[in-house]
């Protein structure tokens, strides 16, 4: 989604721009701009996405070879450290920069036993150093990777993910005699949803007309069902599956949660913010709180802290001047995100790795 809208976003008058997939068919392909020509890697397909890592390094250096980019931009640390050595092999074409969307340090922590994710860790030990500039979605996974890589520091950036490009101007007023709770994410352990189950549980107490929508898919799915019948909310619980574009629900809804242990920056955030839902969110590393920067945008709670969360549900659903303004704040702070505002700042990136 980040790169689509990005490409979407650059000029077409300054950028010829293409977009390299191993696979083709995915769901955010439909946000592509006309002017973005994709290509496919012939032979790199495999039934494991590790084994098409590793079978995309040759074919993708013949089509650097090919298409000689002034900029090679790649992203997510599992695909940089495998389009390195493609870089390398095609005769480094052009600049070579590099998006890290999240912290692999965070992310091993949470899956210590993830062989893959320790090679990518250290893998990312040899490639950082060697790329022309790094750029992270928050200041958080800055600070992690001047850390991590001290030689490429002053190659480090941070520009943050996009928001919609539509936003809405009129603040949300509190849905009548119910109140509707919205989660989007994958359905994994380390968002947290069962956190937010457990919230609901607890404000149902004070709230008995509460719902809670839960938008994605993933191996927790029966989990975190069987959590909700355990604690008597299994009617109160609505599990959508997974959904493209998730704006109508939250403008369909009154609060917006982010439960996560950890992001990278938590995009979805400003997503909500957009059509002015108020939102909560655990005060994980990194993004939230460079997002929620002031009290009048947005709820802080700690990680995996259920109490915290119902009151803080309680609180935001319970004062309609409160309400208001946090839906104000978020439409506000959601502006300095607009898709223009932050391709901009990649325009500025590119442009100056070119002319270096």
């Amino acid at each position: 989604m980040h790169l689509a809208r990005l490409l979407a976003n650059l000029s077409a008058e300054k950028y010829e721009k293409h977009l390299v997939l191993i696979k083709g068919g995915g769901s955010y392909e439909s946000q592509l701009d006309v002017g973005t020509k994709v290509h496919l890697l012939e032979g790199a397909q495999s039934s494991s996405s590790t084994k098409s890592l590793f079978k995309s390094i040759v074919p993708l250096s013949k089509m650097l070879k090919l298409l000689q980019p002034d900029i090679f931009f790649s992203i997510m640390d599992h695909v940089n450290v495998f389009a390195y050595p493609a870089w390398r092999l095609a005769g480094k074409p052009g600049k070579m920069i590099v998006s890290v969307q999240t912290s692999i340090e965070k992310a091993i922590g949470f899956a210590p036993k993830n062989k893959f994710l320790r090679f990518v860790r250290m893998a990312t030990l040899f490639v950082y150093p060697k790329v022309n500039r790094i750029v992270s979605l928050s200041y958080g996974v800055s600070d992690e990777l001047v850390i991590k890589h001290p030689s490429a520091g002053d190659r480090i950036s941070t520009i943050h993910n996009f928001g919609l490009a539509a936003i809405k101007n009129t603040p949300k007023k509190k849905s009548e005699g119910e109140l509707k709770i919205v989660i989007c994410g994958r359905l994994i352990r380390l968002k947290g949803f069962d956190t937010v189950i457990k919230a609901v549980s607890i404000a149902a107490k004070e709230i008995p007309s509460i719902s809670l929508i839960v938008l994605g898919t993933g191996p927790e799915l029966d989990n975190l069902g069987g959590l909700a019948d355990n604690l008597g909310i299994g009617d109160k619980v609505f599990f959508e599956g997974f959904v493209t574009e998730p704006e109508q629900y939250f403008v369909e809804s009154d609060i917006f949660i982010l439960s996560s242990h950890y992001e990278g920056f938590g995009n979805v955030i400003i997503e909500a913010m957009s059509v002015g839902c108020p939102v909560i969110s655990t005060d994980c590393p990194y993004g939230p709180a460079e997002i929620i920067n002031r009290p009048d945008i947005g709820m802080l709670v700690p990680v995996d802290d259920a109490e915290a969360m119902a009151q803080a549900i309680i609180e935001v659903a319970g004062n309609p001047d409160n309400y208001e303004k946090l839906s104000k704040g978020a439409i506000q702070r959601a502006k300095d995100f607009l898709p223009v505002v932050i391709a901009e700042q990649y325009d500025e990136l590119f442009l100056k790795e070119f002319q270096q």
